[in-house]
């Protein structure tokens, strides 16, 4: 059955200055009416106190549970005894570093809220610690072969070493533990990083150095001030035989962005620049006057040009309102002509009409005249051809009455004729 080791240390390593962020106050309520024109760093006002901040991590208590279920070894007999260093090399190296640490993981959270706000960040810090522990189990490496040095870069898989000559074992062991970046987002991610350095053993531990925590003359920070009213953190690091692996692996942003703050931090202590980047300082003051000077004069010029834009705009309106009031004038006037040409027109319709009405009676009574001439014409005709019919059957009655008063000669006549002829 694996077993826990709970160290609880003391953070209290030396402390970096950090520069306050507040809201800006006059000297004179900051500092009161004898300032000389020198002022110390330092946070006042409402705002999140970084060094403060900072205190914490070295006042701050932490237990480090150390779990070696996943932990396997090419010698069994060893495993106590590689957890107990892996224990002393974690608690030293914490109490030395501890602020470095804390540091680290407040670059790794920054960085990774920063590139990814939506999303949870777990990320798997995984550090190598070369250990080496002799059969006795002293745990301090005195006995180490010089020749592990090699590794410090970092190797991976499983180099776990058993030196029979001189009883000592050797071994790559991989302490990981959690940082999240980001807590609380809906989606969640795991990222595994690689810390930069790594543990030696033999170097931590020299000096009896787990021994002399919290002595008199012990290691550096071991004797700080404890804050109890922070609550105590609890760091779980899980142990590994061999180089663990993950589907998501990303370089660990603590190696470039401690750099750069360090970089930075010794800058800002500097003063041998100072003069030059006051100097940079006025530079630009100049150029910045100059630029406000134009502005301001680009301003007036603009302020004249829209009073002389607004006197346009005002006499166009002008005009144009008196154009609008000629042009319904106008309008009026072209109107008051079309219904005046309007009623002409209507009145030599009106005479065209009645013109046209005449003319088509007198047409109607000409045409009238006409036909009664004609029917009188007829009539007349007609009067005629019964006259020459009346006459032709007067003259056709009096032929006939001739021819029958002929035959009736011819019948009296006849019998004398034959009587002449007898005799």
């Amino acid at each position: 059955m694996s077993f826990k080791i709970i160290a609880t240390i003391t953070l209290a390593t030396g402390l970096a200055a950090a520069k306050p962020i507040n809201a800006p106050q006059s000297l004179n309520n900051l500092l009161g009416q004898g300032f000389n024109g020198a002022v110390v760093n330092g946070n006042k006002g409402n705002g999140f106190n970084f060094i403060d901040g900072f205190n914490n991590f070295n006042q701050q208590q932490q237990v480090l549970q150390i779990q070696e279920q996943n932990l396997q070894i090419s010698n069994n007999g060893f495993q106590q005894q590689v957890v107990q260093q892996v224990q002393q090399v974690l608690v030293v190296d914490q109490v030395n570093n501890g602020f470095n640490n804390d540091l680290n993981n407040l670059f790794r959270k920054s960085n990774f809220q920063n590139r990814f706000q939506d999303v949870s960040t777990v990320m798997l810090v995984v550090q190598e610690i070369q250990i080496s522990v002799d059969n006795g189990g002293r745990g301090n490496g005195n006995n180490r072969n010089g020749n592990d040095r090699n590794d410090r870069n970092g190797r991976g898989g499983n180099n776990n070493n058993n030196n029979n000559n001189n009883n000592v074992f050797q071994a790559n062991i991989f302490a990981q533990s959690a940082v999240v970046a980001n807590r609380g987002a809906r989606q969640t991610q795991t990222i595994m990083v690689f810390d930069s350095r790594t543990l030696i053993a033999q170097d931590v531990l020299r000096n009896n150095a787990f021994g002399n925590i919290g002595q008199v003359g012990g290691i550096a920070g071991a004797t700080g001030v404890l804050n109890n009213a922070l609550p105590t953190k609890t760091a779980g690091i899980q142990l590994f035989g061999a180089k663990p692996t993950w589907s998501s692996v990303a370089e660990d942003p603590a190696a470039s962005l401690g750099g750069i703050w360090q970089s930075a931090l010794e800058d800002l202590q500097k003063g041998e620049n100072d003069q030059q980047d006051n100097q940079l300082n006025e530079r630009a003051a100049e150029e910045e006057k100059k630029k406000l000077d134009e502005a301001a004069k680009g301003e007036n010029k603009d302020a004249q040009n829209k009073e002389e834009q607004q006197k346009q705009e005002q006499e166009q309106e002008q005009k144009k309102q008196e154009e609008q009031k000629q042009g319904e004038q106008n309008k009026d006037e072209q109107k008051a002509e079309q219904n005046k040409d309007a009623q002409n027109n209507n009145e030599e319709q009106k005479q065209e009409q009645q013109k046209a009405d005449e003319q088509k009676q007198n047409e109607q009574k000409a045409e009238e005249a006409k036909q009664n001439e004609q029917k009188a014409e007829e009539q007349k005709q007609g009067e005629q051809k019964a006259d020459e019919q009346n006459k032709d059957e007067q003259n056709a009655d009096a032929n006939a009455q001739e021819k029958e008063q002929q035959a009736a000669a011819e019948v009296v006549a006849a019998p004398a004729q034959n009587a002449t002829a007898k005799a």
